[in-house]
């Protein structure tokens, strides 16, 4: 039918950091696809640091270019309660990639940003740039 759907949950934990600068958190994520296109939402109640509810949204597209090659697109939201104790207003971010499978190896070359200004992002930091990322992988 090209309708699928997942739910995750995750728990993010920092074992070794003390308790009281609240970094340990559960997310809740469901996802909903149809065909080239998906959708999710992830939820958590306790975001990290401290920073209250947080939720993310995200949609995605994927399409095959050839019978190796694929590109796809990604823009998300991330909301934050408490945006001062995060460190960062709230923003959204972008993908946009090429990826390709030989054999058992995959391979995507993207680029990745945030409409965050370096003044905005955790107070002059270059973190949100946008990057380019090679990413390989192997299926065994």
């Amino acid at each position: 039918t090209g309708v699928s759907y997942d739910f995750n949950v995750l728990y993010f934990a920092y074992p070794n950091s003390d308790s009281a600068l609240s970094y340990d958190f559960t997310e809740f994520t469901f996802g909903l696809g149809y065909e080239n296109y998906g959708f999710s939402i992830s939820n958590t109640e306790d975001y990290f640091a401290g920073s209250g509810a947080a939720t993310y949204y995200n949609l995605s597209a994927d399409f095959a270019i050839n019978d190796m090659w694929s590109f796809g697109a990604a823009i998300g939201k991330q909301s934050v309660e408490d945006n001062v104790a995060w460190g960062t207003p709230d923003w959204v971010d972008y993908k946009v990639a090429f990826s390709a499978s030989f054999e058992s190896v995959d391979v995507e070359f993207a680029f990745i940003d945030t409409d965050l200004s370096e003044t905005e992002c955790f107070g002059g930091s270059d973190w949100c740039d946008g990057t380019f990322v090679l990413t390989l992988s192997k299926s065994l």
